[in-house]
């Protein structure tokens, strides 16, 4: 993905970062059966 404004690139890389941060919570918490 391309963002010609620095601004909307930075939010996308705050978005993956938060996105990896919940996957890694998900994957601590064990899934209910």
């Amino acid at each position: 993905i391309y963002l010609r404004e620095n601004g909307s690139a930075e939010t996308e890389n705050k978005r993956i970062e938060w996105l990896a941060a919940v996957n890694k919570i998900k994957e601590e918490i064990p899934k209910p059966t």
